[in-house]
C-alpha cells in the first residue's frame, strides 16, 4: 500500500484522474522529478477480493493501468530516459511492458513448450537452432517456475501461514486466470479505456470496516 507526501504530490501535479492505476503512474512521475521511492518494513491490512469475478475485476484495472501508464510515458521516450536515468527507465519497463507480455503471452509459451516436449525437439535437440530454442525455453521455464513458487513460498513462510503453503500447486492456475485478466484489460482499454472497475471493501470478517460496507453500498 503506499504512501506519499502532499508537497510531493503537489509538486508533480497530483494524480492523474484518467489512469486506473494511479499509485503506479505518480510513483514513476516522482522518480522523473527527482524523487525516489523506499520500501516500509511493516504489515498492512489490505484486503483480498472475496470471489474469483471481484479478483478479475482488481486485475484487470491494475493491468489496464499499467497499459496506461507504459502508454503515457512513452510519449517521449529519449525525455523519460534524460529525467529518470537508464536504470529506472529499464525497471519500468520490466515492469510495465515486461508484466503485460508476460501476462498475455504465457498461454502461447504454455502450449508451445508443452508441444516441443511432447514432440522431442525441445529435450532432444538435432540441430544448432533446436538446440538454442530449447536451451533458451528450458532456461525461461526454470527461471519462471522458481520464481513462481519461491517468492510464495517464502511469504507463506515468513507470515507463518502453514495453510497457503498447502495452496502453492495453485499457483499455474493463478497466473493462467490473470492472463485471462490481461486479455479482458486490453479489451477493456480498447473499449472503455478508462472505465473503472472498482473493488468492494469491508467485504471480509477481519476487515475493520466491515460495518460500514453496507452503509456506503446504500
Amino acid at each position: 500500500m503506499p504512501h506519499f507526501r502532499t508537497d510531493a504530490l503537489r509538486r508533480v501535479g497530483g494524480w492523474d484522474p484518467w489512469n486506473v492505476t494511479e499509485d503506479a503512474d505518480i510513483g514513476f512521475r516522482l522518480i522523473r522529478a527527482g524523487g525516489y521511492m523506499a520500501d516500509l518494513p511493516s504489515h498492512t491490512l489490505e484486503e483480498a477480493p472475496p470471489d474469483l469475478r471481484a479478483w478479475l475485476k482488481q486485475r484487470r484495472r491494475w493491468l489496464k493501468g499499467y497499459l496506461q501508464t507504459l502508454i503515457s510515458h512513452m510519449q517521449r521516450p529519449d525525455r523519460l530516459a534524460r529525467e529518470a536515468g537508464l536504470a529506472a527507465t529499464l525497471a519500468f519497463l520490466v515492469l510495465t511492458l515486461g508484466s503485460l507480455l508476460g501476462t498475455l503471452l504465457l498461454p502461447l509459451l504454455v502450449v508451445t513448450t508443452g508441444a516441443a516436449m511432447f514432440a522431442g525437439s525441445l529435450l532432444s535437440p538435432t540441430t544448432p537452432w533446436e538446440t538454442c530454442f530449447s536451451a533458451i525455453s528450458l532456461g525461461l521455464a526454470g527461471c519462471g517456475l522458481l520464481t513462481m513458487f519461491l517468492l510464495p513460498a517464502l511469504g507463506a513462510s515468513r507470515r507463518r501461514a502453514p495453510d497457503l503453503r498447502r495452496r502453492l500447486w495453485l499457483l499455474p492456475l493463478y497466473y493462467l486466470a490473470t492472463s485471462l485478466a490481461g486479455w479482458l484489460a486490453l479489451y477493456d482499454y480498447l473499449d472503455n479505456r478508462f472505465g473503472w472497475h472498482k473493488t468492494a471493501h469491508g467485504l471480509a470478517r477481519s476487515s475493520r470496516y466491515r460495518d460500514l460496507a453496507p452503509r456506503a453500498a446504500e
